[in-house]
C-alpha cells in the first residue's frame, strides 16, 4: 500500500483534485515536498496539474513561494513553460515577481530565456503596475 505522500504526489502529478483535497483534508501539508525535494505547487506546475495548482493556492497553508533545491518557485516553472493561465493565476494570488532563484533569475528572466512573449508581456505590465504604486 502506498504511503500518503505518495499518494499526495501521485494526485498532484495527473490533476487529481478529488485526491489532492481528500488527502489535504486527512492533514497532510500542502507545503511537502517529493523524494526529490520539488515542493508539490511547483511539482504542479512543472506538471500542467491547473486544477491542482489552484486547490494548492486555495489553502491557506500553502506557501505561494516555495521552492525546489534550485531555488525555483512555481512562478518561475510556469513562466518557464510559457503557461499564461497558470502565470495568472500565481500572479492573482500574490506570488512575488522579485524572487530569484540560485543564479539570480526571476519569473521574468525565465520568460525571456524561453522566448515566451505572452507571459513576458504579462509579467513586464504586472511589475509596472507594482512599481507605480
Amino acid at each position: 500500500m502506498a504511503a500518503p505522500i505518495d499518494s499526495l504526489i501521485k494526485s498532484v502529478k495527473f490533476d487529481d483534485v478529488d485526491g489532492v483535497k481528500k488527502l489535504l483534508a486527512k492533514g497532510m501539508d500542502p507545503n511537502s515536498v517529493d523524494n526529490q525535494g520539488m515542493p508539490l505547487l511547483v511539482l504542479a506546475a512543472r506538471e500542467k496539474s491547473d486544477k491542482v495548482g489552484a486547490v494548492l493556492l486555495a489553502n491557506p497553508k500553502t506557501n505561494i513561494e516555495i521552492e525546489d533545491k534550485a531555488g525555483e518557485n512555481a512562478m518561475m516553472m510556469a513562466a518557464r513553460g510559457g503557461h499564461v493561465s497558470r502565470v495568472k493565476l500565481l500572479l492573482d494570488n500574490g506570488a512575488d515577481l522579485t524572487v530569484k532563484n540560485q543564479i539570480g533569475m526571476t519569473a521574468l528572466d525565465f520568460a525571456k530565456t524561453y522566448k515566451e512573449p505572452d507571459v513576458v508581456e504579462g509579467l513586464s505590465a504586472r511589475l509596472q503596475q507594482m512599481q507605480q504604486k
